[in-house]
C-alpha cells in the first residue's frame, strides 16, 4: 500500500471520530434578510468572515453591495452573533475577505485610499492583525501585475500555502463574459503575476466565477452557467493534469449541492470534513449561507478521484525570503524600415520604479530588472515615434535581443496605436493609453507640418451601425485628447469605420482584438 493512501485512510478514520463540525447545522446564525455570501473560515477555525449585502447596519445601508463580518467560536456559548467589521475594512463599496497570509494578514478585495474611506479602484490588498478579528491595519494594495477587469464584480480565493492566487475577471482572453485566472506570488517582486487564463476546459462564452483552490493545488472548485446543471450558478470540480494550469479535467458537477438557484463560494476542507457554499434557494432571491457534513470518502466518490491531504499545511508555511533582483541585459539595433540602415535615435525604457535612457545612438543596452514589464520608446528626427512593451516574465533568460525598424514620415504612412485602449463600449481611455497618446502628441509638435487622418475599427460582433457609431466616438476622443495638448484641430480628421476593414479573422476572440483599433495614415508630411 502507498504510504499516501495510508495516510487518507488514516485521516478519514480520525475525523470520522472527531464527529461534525461547530458550523454545521447552525445556518440561522449568519443568515438575514439580506444577502450573505462568501463565508471565509481564519486559519484557527475561531472566526468565521462573510460579505453582507444590502443590510441595514452596512457602510452604505441597504444600497451597500456588501461588508465585511465576522462571527467568533467558543466551546462554551457557540458561534456569536455576527458584526459589522467596521469603517477600516468597509466602505459604500464592495468588500470582502479573500483569505490569509502567513503571519495572519488578511487579503481583502479592493484598492483602498489612504483614509480607508473609497477604493481607488478594483484590486487586492492586506490588512495586519492588531488584535483581530475585530482589529486591523489600514489596508495596503498588493501589486496583481496588469490587473484588469471589465466586470463590476470579481472573486478572489488564496490558496492554502499562499502561493497561488485564483481570480475570477472580465479580462484579456476572455472566453465571454467572467473567466477564471491564475496568478502566482513572485517573492523578488513582492507582487502576484499577470493573472493567466485557465483555458477553454474550464472557462466558457458564459460565467465562471467564485474559484477555489484545495490544499493538494489540484482541485478546483468553482461555480458556472456554462457548463449546463440544475439551476442558474452550480458548482463544479477539476482537476489540474500538468503545470500549464491550462490542462484539466472535464467538469463534474457537485451533484445533491446544487439545486434549481444559484449554487457559489464552494470551499472544501478535508481535515474538518467540511464543505461550505451559499446558495439562493428559498432565500427569496438572497443568498444564504450552507454547511455540509462531507467525508472525504463521500467527497471522492463525487469528484471522481482520491483527495490528497497534506499532513500538516499551516504547519509548515515560512516565509519565503526574497531573493536578489534578477537582470536581462536587453540589447537592439535601430534601423530604417525601408532601407535597414542605422537610425540615430533617443531610446528611453520605462517601467515600474526603472527609467533609463540613451540618445543620438544607432543601438541601445539596458540591464532590466526581471520579472517585469517596460515600455520602449524610440524617437528620430523624421520617423514615426516608436512605442512598445516588453514583457520580461522570467528568471530564465540572460540576454534579449530586440531591434527595432522606424517608419520614415511619408505620406501615406500609417500607424497602429495598439497601446490606446478604451473600457469596455466606451469612448473612456484606460489608464496605459496615455503614454502613447502623449508620444504622439509630441512628434506633432516636433513636426509642425504634418497632419494626420484617425481611423477607428471594431470587431464585427454586434450591431454594425452601433460599432461604427462607436468606432466615431473614439476618434473624436482621440482627436479632443490631442486638441487638448495644443496640437491644432485643423491639421487632424477622423472617422469610424466600425466593423468593415478587419485586418484578422473575425472568427476566434485572438483574432478579434487585434480588428478593434484605432490608427492613422500621414496626410501631409
Amino acid at each position: 500500500m502507498k504510504a499516501s493512501t495510508f495516510f487518507v485512510i488514516c485521516l478519514f478514520a480520525f475525523v470520522a471520530a472527531k464527529g461534525q463540525h461547530s458550523l454545521i447545522g447552525k445556518e440561522s446564525v449568519f443568515n438575514s434578510y439580506a444577502d450573505e455570501q462568501n463565508p471565509v473560515l481564519s486559519p484557527d477555525g475561531s472566526t468565521l468572515y462573510f460579505i453582507r449585502a444590502h443590510h441595514a447596519d452596512n457602510v452604505g445601508r441597504k444600497l451597500d453591495r456588501g461588508d465585511i463580518w465576522f462571527s467568533t467560536y467558543d466551546s462554551a456559548s457557540g458561534w456569536s452573533n455576527p458584526k459589522n467589521i467596521g469603517f477600516l475594512l468597509n466602505n459604500p463599496y464592495h468588500n470582502g475577505v479573500i483569505g490569509f497570509g502567513v503571519e495572519g494578514q488578511m487579503y481583502l478585495y479592493n484598492i483602498y485610499e489612504a483614509d480607508g474611506k473609497a477604493p481607488k479602484s478594483r484590486g487586492v490588498s492586506i490588512s495586519w492583525p492588531i488584535q483581530p478579528p475585530a482589529s486591523w491595519t489600514l489596508p495596503e494594495t498588493t501589486i496583481v501585475r496588469y490587473f484588469y477587469n471589465l466586470s463590476d464584480d470579481h472573486s478572489i480565493s488564496i490558496s492554502e500555502d499562499k502561493k497561488i492566487m485564483l481570480l475570477s475577471l472580465e479580462s484579456f482572453k476572455t472566453r465571454g463574459a467572467e473567466d477564471i485566472y491564475v496568478s502566482f506570488w513572485i517573492p523578488e517582486l513582492k507582487a502576484w503575476s499577470e493573472p493567466k487564463n485557465l483555458g477553454d476546459q474550464i472557462n466558457t462564452m458564459y460565467q465562471e466565477v467564485t474559484p477555489y483552490l484545495a490544499a493538494d493545488n489540484k482541485t478546483l472548485y468553482f461555480s458556472s452557467n456554462g457548463h449546463g446543471g440544475k439551476g442558474s450558478m452550480d458548482i463544479f470540480s477539476s482537476k489540474r493534469l500538468d503545470d500549464s494550469w491550462t490542462n484539466w479535467s472535464k467538469p463534474v458537477n457537485m451533484g445533491d449541492i446544487n439545486s434549481e438557484g444559484s449554487e457559489m463560494y464552494f470551499q472544501y476542507l478535508p481535515a474538518e470534513r467540511l464543505a461550505m457554499y451559499t446558495s439562493t434557494k428559498n432565500s427569496d432571491g438572497y443568498g444564504d449561507i450552507r454547511f455540509k457534513d462531507y467525508p472525504i470518502k463521500d467527497m471522492a466518490e463525487v469528484i471522481g478521484y482520491e483527495i490528497e491531504v497534506p499532513k500538516d499545511t499551516t504547519a509548515q508555511l515560512v516565509e519565503v525570503e526574497s531573493r536578489p533582483d534578477y537582470y536581462v541585459e536587453v540589447v537592439g539595433s535601430i534601423t530604417d524600415i525601408k532601407t535597414g540602415g542605422p537610425v540615430a535615435a533617443s531610446i528611453r525604457i520605462n517601467g515600474e520604479g526603472y527609467r533609463n535612457s540613451q540618445a543620438d545612438a544607432t543601438a541601445f543596452s539596458f540591464d532590466l530588472p526581471s520579472a517585469n514589464t517596460y515600455t520602449l520608446i524610440v524617437e528620430a528626427d523624421g520617423y514615426i515615434s516608436h512605442s512598445e512593451k516588453l514583457d520580461i516574465q522570467t528568471n530564465e533568460l540572460k540576454k534579449l535581443e530586440h531591434d527595432v525598424a522606424l517608419q520614415p514620415i511619408e505620406l501615406g504612412t500609417t500607424v497602429k496605436l495598439d497601446q490606446v485602449l478604451f473600457k469596455r463600449s466606451t469612448t473612456e481611455f484606460m489608464e496605459e493609453s496615455y503614454e502613447q497618446l502623449d508620444l504622439i502628441v509630441q512628434m506633432m509638435v516636433d513636426n509642425p507640418t504634418m497632419e494626420i487622418e484617425l481611423g477607428g475599427h471594431t470587431d464585427n460582433v454586434g450591431n454594425a451601425r452601433l460599432n461604427k457609431e462607436l468606432s466615431q466616438n473614439r476618434v473624436d476622443a482621440v482627436i479632443k485628447y490631442f486638441v487638448e495638448k495644443g496640437i491644432d484641430s485643423s491639421r487632424l480628421s477622423g472617422k469610424g469605420y466600425g466593423g468593415s476593414k478587419p485586418i484578422a479573422s473575425n472568427s476566434f476572440e485572438e483574432t478579434r482584438r487585434l480588428n478593434r483599433r484605432v490608427e492613422f495614415t500621414v496626410v501631409k508630411q
